[in-house]
Order: C-alpha cells, then sequence, then structure tokens
C-alpha cells in the first residue's frame, strides 16, 4: 500500500495539500461507494451518500506513471485538478470529498473527468442528495401456528416471518430462539439479506415450548428495530391444550399486503 500526495487546486483560490491512499487490487478494504472512472455511461449519475468513495482507475496501457483527475461542476467548471500516481492494472483510491475543499451542494451534477495513456477521455458523473432524516424501520412477527398441542408438546410446528416497515434496504434479519430464561439458544441463531421491505423467508420451528423468539433488523443505513414472542403452555390449568404466544398475528394471505 502506498501513499499518493496530491496538490489540489480548488474553487475561491484556496489550494491546500491532502492525500488519496492506493490500494493493490488483491488488498482491498471494505468501502462506501465505488466509481469507476473508467466504464460510466454518458446517462449514469452515481448517487454518493456520505463523504467517503473508492475511485478506481483502469491502466491498460502502462506509458504513463501518473494521470490527471478533474472534477467538474454542473457547470463544467473545473473545481479542483488531481495528478495521481498509477500502476499497470486497476488502480483503486480512497477519498475523503470533505478534504477537496469543495462547496458542494445537493442534487447539483458534478464530474470525475481523466484520460487514459492514448489522451481519450472519460467522464463520470455524480451527486450528493440532499441529507434526510432516517427513518427508523418496524419488524412485526406473524405466526402461523401450523400445530400446536400443549398435550403433546414435540408435535408443536409454527412457522414465523418478519413483516418490515419503513427503513432503507436492503435489510439484514437475525432470528434467535431460545429458552424462556433466554438463557440457552435452541436453534442455531439465523441471518437473512432481504432487498426491501416486507415479508422476510419463513423460520419454521418445531421445538416444544416454552421459548422466546426474537427477530432483529439492521436496514442499509444502521437503524435497527426488534421483536419478541414467548411462546408458553398454561400452566395453571386455565386452559390447558392452549398454547399462548404474545402477540398473536395471523399469517398474511397475500404476502404483498
Amino acid at each position: 500500500m502506498r501513499t499518493i500526495y496530491f496538490f489540489t487546486a480548488c474553487i475561491f483560490c484556496i489550494c491546500f495539500f491532502s492525500k488519496l491512499t492506493l490500494f493493490a487490487q488483491d488488498s482491498i478494504p471494505e468501502q462506501s461507494y465505488i466509481v469507476n472512472l473508467m466504464r460510466s455511461e454518458a446517462h449514469e449519475v452515481h448517487e454518493i451518500e456520505g463523504n467517503l468513495i473508492r475511485l478506481n482507475f483502469s491502466d491498460r496501457y502502462g506509458k504513463k506513471p501518473t494521470y490527471e483527475l478533474e472534477v467538474l461542476d454542473w457547470k463544467s467548471d473545473n473545481v479542483a485538478k488531481l495528478t495521481l500516481d498509477k500502476n499497470y492494472g486497476d488502480n483503486y483510491y480512497d477519498m475523503d470529498l470533505d478534504e477537496l475543499g469543495i462547496a458542494f451542494e445537493y442534487e447539483k451534477i458534478y464530474s470525475f473527468q481523466t484520460y487514459n495513456d492514448l489522451n481519450r477521455k472519460y467522464i463520470t458523473h455524480f451527486r450528493i442528495p440532499e441529507p434526510v432524516e432516517s427513518e427508523v424501520p418496524t419488524v412485526e412477527i406473524l405466526v402461523d401456528p401450523i400445530s400446536m398441542d400443549c398435550d403433546n408438546p414435540t408435535e408443536s410446528l409454527v412457522e414465523l416471518v418478519g413483516k418490515i416497515e419503513g427503513g432503507r434496504g436492503p435489510y439484514t434479519v437475525e432470528w434467535e430462539v431460545t429458552d424462556e430464561l433466554r438463557q440457552r439458544n435452541l436453534y442455531v441463531p439465523r441471518r437473512d439479506k432481504v432487498p426491501k421491505s416486507g415479508i422476510t423467508p419463513v423460520l419454521q420451528l418445531d421445538a416444544p415450548p416454552n421459548y422466546s423468539v426474537l427477530v432483529k433488523v439492521t436496514d442499509a443505513c444502521g437503524m435497527e428495530a426488534e421483536n419478541r414472542i414467548y411462546f408458553v403452555c398454561d400452566k395453571e390449568g386455565k386452559s390447558p391444550n392452549t398454547l399462548f404466544f404474545h402477540p398473536v398475528k395471523p399469517y398474511p394471505t397475500d404476502p404483498n399486503n
């Protein structure tokens, strides 16, 4: 890994030094958003949320050790110009947009402009959406009691799904089934990826009561929601053949509702 220092010419003639980090292709850490400088379509506009991005520059000729990267505003005015080192092949750079010294305006279309070693021009458009307050997701547990009999609890079979509303997809859905004291896992915890809000994949349980089920949902913005229900056979003798669970929800006949 090498650190590349570059000189940036900014609007209002304010200039400063900053740095980008160049990673080899086989040592790329996870990053928030990747912008390929060489493969964007003319009509494509990258929507960049947050200030951290990863740039990808593909050198197919290896004739020059550096290249220039310009940032243009929506009027095609040059607001920043960087000179970056490169190697033959794919080059990846981490960039903090805040360090460019550009007063980015929300919803305006900006562009990265660069050239390959044969002087072919590439333009990649992007915009920064106006930040909005993140909506917290909610999750509801829906239960379909296939077979429940407290006189014969080993024959119990229930199916559960989560119903996700709000937040922003994709979502990570985690299920945890424990004993009623929530001290011991009865099943290996399960994790699913759900691309959008709505109904999660089905969780099928055949454990005899009593036990607890927890579902936890994390959306793309890191906002979390969870819900828990308990499956309990009535031990007071009020209704010896009843299995209680809270909340009691019917399984939806139409998963899209």
